[in-house]
């Protein structure tokens, strides 16, 4: 018989995280959402096992009346949220549990700040109100910062509720307030700085109404056709990056990874563009990954925080939780990792 999953925490929640395993939630994700508290003393107290029913339930996205009734583990959305997706022939949606999840974590997000100001339109234009702060060129850390100072929330949510691809990062707007999370694990800064603003993009291109969700998805296949809002927002996170006006300089050094890094960073300067996002435009407009992935490693030395920490560290300057009621204060402490 194999080992119970929360040793000491009460069979009521062993037998709830074994069908919820059953299902495809990970054990991983269970430990990170489970209230701390949940104890087999716990479960003994009256009132006690509905509450943390309740509480979990709320956490992670579960229709709370069939699991108070019946026990059963239904994932549900918050009422009201209409999702769209970036793909227009989806060969691997999300997982229910993965959408429920996402709503219930981009709801609590927006009530965490005022709502969001009006940006503009022009990529360029935010480029440039950027590079007048910045001396060099726009990159994740003020990118972050600028969203934030819209009142727009940014957050890093490396565990999904199930092992299945199916999602990168989405966008979604709750009572005026516009939320980004972003859920591709990178370890280059340049990646995630793309990411955020193809998000930013749907947001300043009005591609998400009220109470949507828009979901931008991860594909293996080559055969999923991509929307026009995909492609409006991919060229404005290219322009707000490189500007809507920069040349390809960088394709006739391709002989060798080590000839293209070098060639890009004395290049790059006088075009106000980071180095590692000019060779990873090259990476999409070739196909050539590997070769990208090489060149990137002769650049100069990238930051030492992973993307993923310096999203949350950054939300967690704006988040004030003791502002928060304490359910949403919860839900996105456990989001973001706060112990």
């Amino acid at each position: 018989m194999g080992k119970a999953p929360f040793a000491n925490r009460g069979a009521v929640l062993n037998a709830l995280a074994e069908r919820l395993k059953n299902v495809g939630y990970t054990k991983t994700f269970l430990n990170l959402v489970v209230p701390d508290w949940w104890s087999d003393e716990a479960e003994q107290e009256p009132g006690a096992l509905a509450e943390l029913k309740a509480t979990l339930g709320k956490r992670i996205g579960l229709d709370i009346g069939t699991l108070l009734t019946t026990g059963a583990t239904v994932p549900v959305s918050p009422a009201g949220i209409h999702f769209k997706r970036s793909a227009a022939v989806q060969d691997q949606p999300p997982s229910d549990p993965t959408l429920a999840f996402c709503g219930v974590v981009g709801r609590a997000l927006g009530a965490v700040s005022q709502p969001s100001k009006q940006i503009p339109r022009s990529a360029d234009e935010i480029r440039g109100e950027l590079l007048r702060d910045e001396d060099h060129y726009v990159s994740l850390e003020p990118l972050l910062r600028y969203c934030w100072a819209h009142n727009i929330a940014v957050a890093h949510v490396a565990e999904m509720p199930t092992a299945r691809k199916g999602m990168e990062a989405l966008t979604a707007r709750f009572n005026g307030r516009n939320v980004i999370i972003m859920t591709r694990r990178s370890h280059i800064d340049a990646w995630a700085a793309f990411h955020l603003a193809h998000e930013l993009g749907h947001i300043a291109l009005d591609h998400v109404g009220e109470n949507e969700v828009f979901i931008d998805e991860e594909s293996e296949s080559k055969q999923v056709a991509v929307t026009r809002e995909e492609q409006d927002a991919d060229r404005f996170a290219a322009d707000l990056l490189g500007g809507s006006n920069i040349r390809d300089f960088w394709s006739r050094y391709d002989e060798t990874p080590q000839s293209m890094a070098n060639a890009v960073v004395s290049r790059a300067a006088a075009h106000q563009v980071d180095p590692a996002h000019v060779i990873l435009r090259y990476a999409r407009r070739s196909g050539n990954y590997r070769f990208a992935n090489a060149a990137l490693k002769f650049l100069p030395q990238q930051p030492a925080a992973s993307p993923g920490k310096t999203i949350n560290s950054i939300a967690l300057e704006n988040i004030d939780f003791s502002q928060l009621p304490t359910d949403i204060a919860e839900v996105v402490a456990a989001a973001l990792h706060v112990p």
